[in-house]
């Protein structure tokens, strides 16, 4: 169960994967009332900022009341979908502020592109689980951070790989309890022997797939038949493509 506003195209499109679809599907009557309470919420405030009455007023106040009641009841109806999920998916924002999911204790944690997640909330979200598992490119962007602040720059500039010392350590080989992924399903091998040859040490693999899978992509402008092209721009003057 996917448990949050917002989520991707293909979650969205499963009935029973996000609580959002879930209560559309088992209690479409309150979602309705939900919209319905809101709008009239809208239509009130709009008519109270154009002229004052006792009676808008009042309505408005009903509204404001049914309205923090229907929530309560949709929160309720939502948990209790989360604690009958066998998997739960969140993000770790809402792991780390979330009682209903951090209250709780769960037999692994996996988190997901984590070299991009502050340090503080990793450590946070794997403490819910007996055990854990930390997914992520330590060689791809760390986390943002804009203070200059020590605390900032020691425990949110930093991803969870390099703070623990869990990368690649001496003659290139791998700390041992990282696993590394060393096969490519995503661009055609032209592309990927760049990276894996300067970032990853020729560690990646290519699937057999991606050369026919990109291959149609490859023919087309505005250079056929190149699926990877240098371009030198130091001295080029800005363009943008229509």
């Amino acid at each position: 169960m996917r448990y949050g506003n917002k989520v991707s195209e293909d979650v969205s499109k499963q009935e029973e994967l996000s609580t959002h679809q879930y209560l559309r599907n088992k209690f479409p009557s309150d979602l309705m009332k939900k919209e319905q309470l809101l709008s009239e919420r809208i239509g009130l405030k709009k008519d109270l900022q154009n002229s004052f009455s006792h009676k808008d007023m009042s309505q408005l106040l009903e509204i404001e009341k049914q309205i923090t009641t229907l929530l309560e009841k949709i929160k309720r109806k939502e948990l209790e979908a989360i604690s009958e999920a066998k998997i739960v998916g969140v993000t770790i924002a809402k792991a780390t502020t979330d009682s209903s999911i951090y209250d709780r204790e769960y037999d692994i944690v996996i988190v997901d592109e984590s070299s991009m997640a502050y340090i503080p909330q990793i450590a946070f979200g794997v403490t819910l689980g007996r055990r854990s598992i930390i997914s992520g490119d330590f060689k791809q962007l760390p986390p943002i951070a804009a203070s200059r602040h020590e605390l900032v720059n020691e425990w949110l500039k930093d991803d969870i790989y390099h703070k623990t010392g869990v990368t690649f350590v001496e003659n290139g080989q791998l700390h041992p309890h990282l696993l590394l992924l060393n096969e490519q399903r995503r661009m055609h091998p032209d592309i990927s022997s760049f990276t894996n040859q300067f970032i990853y040490g020729n560690r990646v693999k290519d699937h057999k797939s991606v050369v026919s899978n990109r291959n149609e992509l490859v023919t087309i402008a505005p250079f056929p038949n190149r699926a990877s092209i240098m371009i030198n721009t130091t001295n080029a003057y800005d363009f943008t493509f229509y």
